[in-house]
């Protein structure tokens, strides 16, 4: 290999890039091959066939679990962690075996995977919740306690519609954070944000949508649940979310602290995040990882200036005059 070559790879990989282990069927790791290729530009990858032992997550930056899409989330996983045979925790995704809805999220999960190599910025940062007076204050707390550096936009339900939001979300942010009541198939927020809002409001891919409510990593009666519908409709690389009931000052607590995390430049990631020492492990006793679980916190090129061009007024902003002669 040239020097120029070993540059280049030097400057693409994190500077601690362990291994992301991917652990499933060959059929269905062969349909994730866009995004394991994406990931091999800046990191080992090493796959596993589904007998998957603790030895082999010894030198794991993080796992991604493909199994029985008949087995819910909360069933597939003990937690956000799974614990090598060395004592490390290593940050585990999820993923439904959905045939070729794998091929879909492979396709968008790489796509954001590849952001970082060109070396973008963290970012943008979306707050969204519903209309309810606990959980705008929630978006309150959690927003001033974000870094000042990064770019961070409200569009919360008092701020915008459903429809408009769907459009802004098509923008590829580099993480949505909701707060508000959740439930298995969706968001209460919106008048309502389900699998196929999801699925309307795909564009460019965000790096993750964060849940801290109830229940949306939960599968409802039939289907999958809200969590896995997001990530597999392509909308994200990645979600977090409750597998059940969560408390409201627990995930007041939660919000607080991921804000507190992302003060650090070197959480680029959603592992980096959820393993950061201001964020206590019981506070996502409940949350699992949907996808990739080393997916970046980093938009697609633009979507900064897409999401500033998002029409979302607080109530009480002053609203720019309108010309008479834009409307006839």
């Amino acid at each position: 290999m040239s020097t120029s070559c070993n540059n280049q790879m030097r400057r693409l990989r994190p500077r601690d890039a362990k291994t992301c282990v991917v652990v499933g069927r060959a059929e269905a790791v062969a349909r994730l091959q866009p995004l394991i290729a994406a990931h091999r530009k800046g990191r080992p990858v090493r796959l596993i066939g589904p007998a998957c032992t603790p030895s082999d997550l010894n030198d794991a930056g993080a796992v991604l679990v493909v199994g029985d899409a008949r087995i819910s989330p909360r069933k597939a996983l003990p937690g956000v962690f799974l614990q090598a045979a060395n004592g490390r925790r290593v940050p585990a995704g999820w993923l439904p075996d959905v045939g070729d809805r794998l091929s879909t999220y492979a396709r968008t999960a790489g796509e954001v995977q590849l952001r970082c190599q060109d070396d973008a910025a963290r970012g943008p940062f979306v707050f969204l919740s519903e209309l309810d007076d606990r959980a705008l204050e929630v978006v309150d707390r959690v927003a001033a306690e974000m870094p000042p550096s990064e770019p961070v936009f409200r569009w919360t339900s008092e701020r915008i519609r459903r429809d408009d939001l769907m459009a802004a979300l098509q923008g590829g942010q580099g993480a949505a954070l909701y707060f508000g009541h959740g439930v298995a198939r969706g968001w209460a927020g919106y008048g309502g944000f389900d699998k196929s809002s999801a699925s309307g409001s795909r564009g460019k891919p965000l790096g993750s949508i964060l849940c801290l409510t109830c229940s949306v990593a939960s599968r409802p009666r039939y289907g999958l649940s809200f969590c896995e519908e997001m990530v597999l409709s392509g909308l994200c690389s990645a979600s977090l979310g409750a597998t059940g009931r969560t408390l409201h000052e627990s995930n007041v607590q939660l919000g607080l602290a991921l804000a507190h995390a992302l003060r650090s430049s070197s959480v680029m990631t959603i592992s980096d995040l959820i393993l950061s020492p201001d964020i206590r492990v019981d506070l996502l006793k409940r949350y699992r990882i949907i996808g990739d679980p080393l997916a970046p916190l980093i938009g697609a090129a633009g979507s900064v200036e897409k999401a500033l061009a998002v029409f979302a007024p607080a109530p009480d902003d002053v609203l720019p005059v309108i010309p008479f002669s834009a409307w006839v």
